[in-house]
Order: structure tokens, then sequence, then C-alpha cells
């Protein structure tokens, strides 16, 4: 099976509670564009139609890919917001990622400030993986206990679960695996 393990995708729950925001990061909608500002980057405009989930299941197909996991950008900076913050961003990614095409897998994201491997626990009662950004940030006293999404925050407060470098958020990009 062949599967993009990396993959973003602006769904329309994110962009409408970026577009609530009044702080970085935040959507404006300008001259029929959206926009998207974030600290210490140029605006990037979001390509809607080439987001639409639709298209993009059509481009996995074309692809000969099987399926593509999508994931929260990091560059946005969500997961690093003030947990209150974050919790509204991320519960609107997990929301328009749950009703992506079956072509569509989903990373799950955790706010940051004060995690918890309850956190995790409760996203991968939605999620079927999980993952930490900045492990650096983790809960250093996690332990499994069955569970896989608790075995998921172990393993990222020990080391480095994933990263990549950081690019333009929106970019299409992502590793092919067999």
């Amino acid at each position: 099976m062949l599967t993009d393990l990396h993959q973003h995708l602006w769904s329309e729950p994110l962009i409408e509670a970026l577009a609530r925001r009044l702080t970085l990061p935040f959507v404006r909608r300008e001259r029929g564009l959206t926009v998207l500002h974030l600290a210490g980057e140029s605006p990037y405009v979001i390509d809607q139609n080439a987001e639409a989930p639709a298209r993009r299941a059509a481009q996995v197909r074309a692809d000969g890919i099987e399926r593509a996991l999508v994931c929260l950008s990091s560059t946005i900076g969500i997961e690093a917001l003030p947990r209150e913050e974050a919790q509204e961003l991320l519960d609107a990614y997990h929301e328009g990622a749950f009703e992506l095409p079956s072509e569509f897998g989903v990373w799950g994201a955790v706010a940051l400030e004060e995690v918890d491997p309850e956190d995790v626990d409760r996203a991968g009662e939605e999620l079927p993986l999980q993952r930490l950004h900045d492990s650096s940030r983790a809960p250093r006293g996690a332990r499994p206990r069955g569970h896989p999404a608790r075995l998921f925050a172990t393993v990222a407060a020990d080391g480095l679960l994933w990263r990549r470098p950081a690019r333009r958020a929106g970019a299409r990009d992502g590793a092919l695996h067999r």
C-alpha cells in the first residue's frame, strides 16, 4: 500500500476559526483572496479551490497513492499557542479532518502548553494516529498504560517523534512510503 505520510489541507472549519482571530496566526479575506498571516512569515494566499477535499482526493488517486495522512502544519504555530486559544483551532482542525473523504487519514494534534498524556488519549479515541510536534515540551513523566496514543506520547517525551524542516504554510509536500 502506497501511503503519503504528510500532507496539509486547509479545511473550511480551520480557515473559519483562523478568520475569527484578532492576533497571529490569523486569516483575512482580502479582495477575494484567503490570506494567512503568521509570525515571522510573509502573508500566504491559500488557494481554496485547490484545497477542496474532493479535488485533493482526486489528486491522491491520480498520484497512485492509496492513502494520504493529513497533518496540521507546525509552521502555523497553533499547538504552541496558549492552551485555550490552541484548543479552539485544534478542534476546528480535527472537525475538518473528520469530514475528509476516505482517501485521507489524520495525524492528530494537541496543545503543547501544559500538555498532559490524557490530551493524547482523548484525541486517540477519535483519531487513529497521534503526534506531538515539539517533543522538547512533551511531558517527561508519560508512561504507556496499554493505550496506543499514550505510547506515542511516551515516545515523544523521550525523543523526537518526527520533525521536518519548516516550509511555507500550505505547501503540498510529503514523503512516500510503502
